[in-house]
């Protein structure tokens, strides 16, 4: 990869980075924060499928390879999430 495109990939990461934390506090007003994060997930979900199809990429068969890596790691997330309101109640 050429060093100008990854110097545009950093801008446009650090871009919508940015953009995340200054657009939130408007969201925030109207959702909740986790509604806030299942939507940030949901388009950023979107975005990459969109990006992976159009690069006709095997999505699957990476998913099948890692698959325990990755329920581990969302069974601790939500572990920890839950664990952390269960101690505040």
């Amino acid at each position: 990869m050429a060093n100008g495109n990854i110097y545009l990939l950093v801008t446009t990461a650090v871009f919508f980075w940015g953009a995340n934390f200054v657009l939130g506090q408007f969201v925030l007003h109207d959702l909740s924060s986790l509604w806030t994060a299942a939507l940030r997930f949901v388009l950023g979900t979107a975005v990459m499928f969109a990006i992976a199809g159009l690069r006709r990429e095997r999505l699957f068969a990476s998913l099948r390879r890692h698959l325990p890596a990755y329920l581990t790691l969302g069974v601790a997330t939500m572990w920890n999430w839950f664990e952390d309101k269960l101690v505040r109640a």
